[in-house]
């Protein structure tokens, strides 16, 4: 397993240009990191400050009204000057950029609850259905451990099951819990099942996880 390597002690699961490996796909965004550009003295320039916006709404705040209002009729009149809003218009996102939303909204509050971070035993998983298959598994006195090892499929690149199951603390299969496969996601797994063709792997979809009553 690599350690990511600005000291927070996470799982490098992403190796940047620079050739470091981090816990996050920016450096930025890593526990270590965020908590040093915090500190007074750093070159953080937002350091002590606040978005003046903060806490208010176009509801009791005036000036966030009448730029509310000018947004809309920029958009509704295609002024290409509202430059944000007309940018996309006529283009599709990468499935690169797909993903990384994808990343993004896991566990937002306006998802059907497949990508909402949920905890259940102790445990924190990525989605309710993660949950549901542990509770699944406890019910039928399954031996299993969540997220329990990493492995290696590119210079770059690692891939960290759901699931391993095990009898009498033997790997038995490992399984991994999916709603929608992305472009990346079906890579790995396709890669991990040629690289490591010895450990069984199974895809718990939702025909899956409706078939067992999971869900």
């Amino acid at each position: 397993m690599m350690l990511c390597d600005y000291g927070c002690g996470q799982e490098g699961e992403y190796k940047l240009k620079n050739g470091k490996w981090c816990c996050k796909e920016a450096y930025q965004k890593c526990p270590s990191n965020r908590k040093k550009y915090s500190q007074p003295g750093s070159k953080n320039g937002m350091y002590g400050k606040e978005c003046v916006f903060k806490g208010k709404t176009k509801e009791n705040y005036k000036p966030l009204k009448i730029i509310s209002k000018k947004i809309k009729e920029h958009h509704e009149n295609g002024n290409i000057k509202c430059y944000f809003l007309n940018y996309w218009k006529g283009k599709k996102h990468t499935d690169e950029t797909k993903l990384k939303i994808a990343k993004k909204m896991v566990g937002n509050n306006y998802g059907k609850g497949r990508g909402k971070i949920t905890v259940y035993n102790g445990i924190t998983f990525r989605s309710t259905w993660e949950a549901k298959v542990a509770e699944y598994l406890d019910l039928n006195n399954i031996e299993w451990l969540y997220e329990h090892e990493s492995y290696i499929l590119t210079e770059t690149s690692t891939y960290k099951p759901d699931f391993f199951i095990y009898n009498n603390n033997k790997l038995i299969k490992i399984i991994e819990v999916k709603g929608y496969f992305w472009k990346d996601n079906i890579i790995k797994y396709n890669l991990f099942k040629q690289l490591y063709p010895n450990i069984p792997i199974e895809l718990w979809d939702k025909t899956v996880l409706t078939s067992l009553n999971i869900i």
